[in-house]
């Protein structure tokens, strides 16, 4: 089959750092290629991946400094353009753009699938039912309840790349520090883990970017937190520092306060053996499994009770439950399921 795989170009992917949607489409290209597919990827030119990568624009935006809505709107739309300007040269179209690729699926023959990977805003949700025709994806059941009028072609979890090229360490033995790792922010409840940390008393890691529209939530509620003995702020971390983070953690905190659609880290931690302590939104109960790879609290003090079982859990169960239900090979065969019922279908209007 001859696929197109449409990225954003705010990052490059793989991403160097946070970007968990870039990260997906790396490995879900990689997974392809090895099941005999014939990849394209269609993303910035310092992207690095086996799939055959066509480019409009040299560089991703975000480390040049485009990183507004405003500002790099007229980029990604050349981005999709140009890549809808060529889709005779493929079977299908797997978009992970928001919506872009959603407004230009109806001007080419070639079916077009789209992965969404962040919530409904009313914008985008307004965007997404005016296409009621077009082939969605969820990343969760609970992702898709979040717009039930829309008719997903499927739900379909994302995947890790759990061989040594994947990254991710397994360690049964743990240190006794606490992980908070992704982006910065009061949805993602940061304050919560810093609380509960002073409350136990159990020195606490914060791992992750701080996005500019989340810096007087940092300078309010987080920096006063930090005093480099019981909270500590290491800044945005990748590649083998991230995954021994996460695999000498007592647990990762992910204390979210919104929907989350998936939430990539908790399956990066469990891959390394450790526990993930959650609050019960969104995806987490479809991720994490209650007493057997993490613990999922309705309040505040359920997080509390969970930090002090997580040594109780099995980093081996942990690992396990990740290699049962979100290797790359599972994503893969997800997505390949969808594939052929979406090429099975009536072909789409001239």
């Amino acid at each position: 089959m001859r696929i197109a795989l449409l990225a954003p170009v705010a990052l490059p992917v793989p991403p160097a750092g946070y970007g968990g949607t870039e990260l997906v489409v790396h490995q879900l290209a990689e997974g392809l290629i090895d099941a005999g597919h014939a990849v394209t990827l269609f993303a910035s030119g310092d992207s690095r991946t086996p799939a055959a990568l066509r480019s409009l624009l040299p560089r991703a935006l975000t480390p040049l400094g485009l990183d507004t809505k405003q500002a790099a709107l007229p980029f990604e739309r050349a981005h999709v353009a140009w890549a809808f300007a060529q889709a005779r040269d493929f079977d299908l179209i797997h978009d992970h753009t928001k919506s872009l690729g959603v407004t230009m699926a109806p001007a080419v023959q070639t079916p077009v699938l789209t992965t969404i990977h962040n919530d409904f805003t009313p914008e985008r949700r307004l965007l997404y039912l005016r296409h009621p025709d077009h082939a969605y994806v969820a990343l969760s059941r609970a992702h898709a309840d979040r717009c039930p009028e829309m008719a997903f072609r499927g739900v379909v979890y994302n995947g890790l790349d759990l061989g040594d090229a994947g990254g991710a360490i397994f360690r049964a033995r743990k240190q006794n520090y606490l992980l908070f790792l992704g982006r910065i922010c009061e949805a993602k409840g940061t304050h919560s883990a810093v609380a509960a940390a002073r409350l136990l008393g159990i020195p606490l890691l914060i791992a992750g970017k701080v996005d500019p529209v989340d810096r007087p939530y940092f300078h309010t509620r987080v920096a006063p937190e930090i005093d480099g003995d019981l909270i500590r702020y290491v800044g945005e971390v990748t590649g083998r520092e991230k995954w021994e983070l996460l695999a000498d953690a007592r647990c990762l905190l992910f204390p979210i306060a919104w929907p989350e659609p998936f939430g990539l880290v908790m399956i990066e931690a469990m891959a390394c053996g450790t526990p993930v302590i959650a609050t019960r939104l969104g995806s987490v109960e479809e991720v994490v499994g209650h007493g057997v790879s993490g613990w999922i609290a309705d309040d505040f003090p359920g997080l509390i009770a969970g930090i002090r079982h997580a040594p109780s859990f099995s980093p081996l169960a942990c690992r396990r439950w990740v290699e049962q239900r979100f290797s790359r090979e599972a994503m893969v065969a997800g997505y390949l399921d969808v594939y052929a019922r979406l090429l099975a279908g009536p072909p789409r209007p001239r």
